[in-house]
């Protein structure tokens, strides 16, 4: 079985998870809901629970914790994708070969559905069925705030709409530094939160938020050297390639310290990927 198979099948009990948490057996003519659920549970590469999975079993964290707190952060990604493909960002129609949300539903729908999805994370989170330990909970709603907001994603995507209006320049310093908060900081909670659930031991917490770095650019240079966007403003091709190698490099180092060979592989299978 392939690595991506793989995560496929660890992240599977999420996916489930997810589906009774927002089951349509509530309300079952609930347009809301069947939003929700229509790209939360479509298909995808659900890397971002895995990450959290992987790091809470490096750091001895609860299965059944890890669990809902690779939810959470799934619900987060998922609204990001329904939002990011509204006409007002990139008016994407199609996404993992079927209709956006937006394409299915309406705008308002979709728009709603998204926030929905975000209340929904922190519902879940702050539960004490997530961890025993409330300070434990609040530490993670503390950070994945931190990294949702103003100064992680959301503030990524506004660097971004600024330089596609011509409002900010396109220069190297902004595309690292929109990356790092766009992409990155999710990858960065994910990792994180493992940690947090377990031994929560620094040595462990640097060590997987050095991979996340690593990994958060990497992925985000193999999207725009394929899509030919991005960092392909500002570098060429062989530059780009360069980075993605460097990137590689500095991400197995930490997987190989933390004693991750799946970890490390992902990284080989992410930057030589065709789409």
């Amino acid at each position: 079985m392939s690595l991506l198979n793989k995560i496929l099948d660890q992240t599977k009990p999420v996916k489930d998870f997810l589906d009774k948490e927002i089951s349509e057996n509530i309300y079952p003519d609930n347009n809301l809901i069947k939003s929700m659920r229509y790209t939360l549970l479509a298909d995808g590469k659900r890397l971002r629970p895995w990450l959290v999975l992987t790091s809470a079993e490096i750091c001895g964290a609860k299965y059944e914790d890890a669990i809902r707190v690779a939810g959470a952060i799934e619900c987060i990604h998922r609204y990001s994708l329904i939002h990011d493909d509204l006409p007002c960002f990139d008016d994407d129609k199609e996404r993992w070969g079927i209709p956006t949300n937006h394409m299915i539903f309406n705008e308002n729908t979709a728009i709603i559905a998204g926030d929905s999805l975000q209340s929904k994370a922190f519902e879940i989170i702050s539960n004490e069925k997530t961890h025993k330990d409330p300070s434990t909970r609040c530490k993670l709603i503390n950070l994945l705030s931190n990294y949702i907001g103003h100064l992680g994603m959301c503030g990524g995507q506004e660097i971004d709409t600024q330089m596609e209006q011509g409002k900010l320049p396109i220069t190297e310093d902004l595309m690292v530094r929109n990356q790092i908060m766009k992409t990155g900081a999710l990858f960065k909670f994910s990792c994180s939160a493992g940690c947090l659930l377990g031994d929560n031991s620094p040595k462990k917490l640097e060590l997987l938020e050095k991979y996340a770095y690593h990994l958060g650019l990497l992925f985000q240079m193999t999207d725009d050297l394929l899509d030919k966007d991005g960092f392909m403003h500002i570098w060429t091709s062989e530059k780009l390639r360069s980075e993605i190698e460097k990137h590689s490099i500095e991400a197995q180092n930490s997987a190989r310290e933390l004693g991750s060979e799946e970890m490390y592989s992902l990284i080989e299978i992410l930057k030589k990927r065709t789409y």
